[in-house]
């Protein structure tokens, strides 16, 4: 009789749970519709004023004529003391703004500004969580609202990451190569893909206004030190590449490993003395890099240390080595050819490998 009663009030207390989440679900939804009813009913009436104001002829794409202004005022009536109109009306500038170039752009940044959207951003980057933060400075970023800059830098080096690497893509984006200053002080990582963005968005602006990169090849952070040699190697700073070989002997192998790269990029033909010197200390991937690069800028000076390399017994080195000594105009493949018969079966397959062109 008991175990009846028990079994009981199970099934009522997951029938009453099951109908208390039925009905949740069905309030959820019903909010949720409510909610989008209302944002498309909101859209209806602010979208037809946006595309008026936007989308009409005007010589003048800096000013509002008249008309304009009458349209910016209707749009400022629908959004006064009107929060969710606000953010409806905020979400599609921005997202128009993304879609839409040329005049257009121009007028929606305009428009943006006119009706004080700047400072919601700004209050979001000073008061929200990390996330909102985030999101703000994307804002920002995409009207470029230069006056943010020092407000955005606080958080260039910012603990979460995701936060601290919108940072600094707005850093650079509100002020070009100045906004590199950055790494100035920045002890944290800057990662490798990180690196790729910031590298893809110097690349739009004009080369007349470098700075010289080395002045970070000093920095305590070697996320730094890396960063600024790949762009010296980027950018093609020469005029650097003396300073690159005190990387030579670097601490830190990655460090090491981007300079030997940027020493080839860069053809610094002096370097070649300075790989060979420091290449038996070395550790295997530093030595892949240094006969990669000797590939780039050796002569048939460095033939010797090339043979060499190739007859080692490492897969790795004797190919790379073997690449190399092809990569020394006529005289590396003429020499390939002429110590072909000499060799182990091995090595002749590397060569073999290596001088195939259909393999390139």
């Amino acid at each position: 009789m008991r175990l009846n009663t028990v079994l009981y009030i199970t099934i009522i207390i997951n029938i009453i749970f099951g109908l208390l989440l039925f009905v949740i679900f069905i309030i959820n939804r019903i909010i949720r519709e409510s909610i989008n009813l209302r944002r498309q009913n909101a859209i209806n009436q602010l979208e037809p004023l946006i595309n008026e104001l936007i989308f009409t002829e005007d010589d003048d794409i800096y000013s509002w004529n008249q008309d304009e202004l009458r349209l910016i005022d209707k749009l400022k009536d629908l959004i006064r003391n009107n929060k969710f109109y606000t953010k409806v009306l905020f979400d599609m500038l921005l997202q128009m703004h993304k879609s839409l170039g040329g005049n257009a752009g121009i007028e929606l940044k305009q428009l943006y500004y006119d009706l004080n959207f700047d400072k919601i951003s700004v209050e979001k980057l000073k008061k929200g969580p990390w996330y909102v933060k985030g999101k703000a400075i994307i804002e920002l970023t995409q009207m470029e609202v230069t006056s943010a800059y020092d407000l955005i830098c606080r958080f260039v080096d910012h603990p979460e990451e995701i936060l601290r690497i919108e940072a600094q893509i707005a850093a650079i984006v509100l002020k070009k190569f100045q906004g590199l200053n950055f790494l100035d002080n920045t002890k944290r990582p800057i990662p490798e893909y990180q690196q790729i963005n910031l590298l893809k968005i110097l690349s739009e602006f004009e080369k007349e206004d470098l700075p010289d990169f080395s002045r970070w090849l000093e920095s305590k952070n070697d996320y730094v030190i890396i960063f600024a040699v790949n762009m010296i190697s980027h950018f093609e700073q020469i005029s650097c590449a003396p300073k690159l070989i005190k990387l030579l002997t670097h601490k830190n192998e990655t460090v090491r490993i981007a300079a030997v790269k940027a020493l080839g990029n860069l053809y610094f033909t002096p370097a070649s003395e300075n790989f060979i010197e420091i290449y038996d200390k070395e550790t295997q991937k530093v030595k892949i890099a240094i006969l990669n690069a000797l590939g780039k800028i050796s002569t048939k000076n460095e033939l010797d240390f090339l043979l060499r390399q190739l007859e080692k017994d490492d897969y790795e080195i004797s190919i790379e080595a073997a690449k190399s000594i092809q990569s020394i105009q006529r005289n590396g493949v003429n020499t390939l050819e002429s110590i072909y018969d000499k060799l182990n079966d091995s090595i002749k397959a590397i060569i073999k490998h290596t001088l195939d062109k259909r393999i390139s």
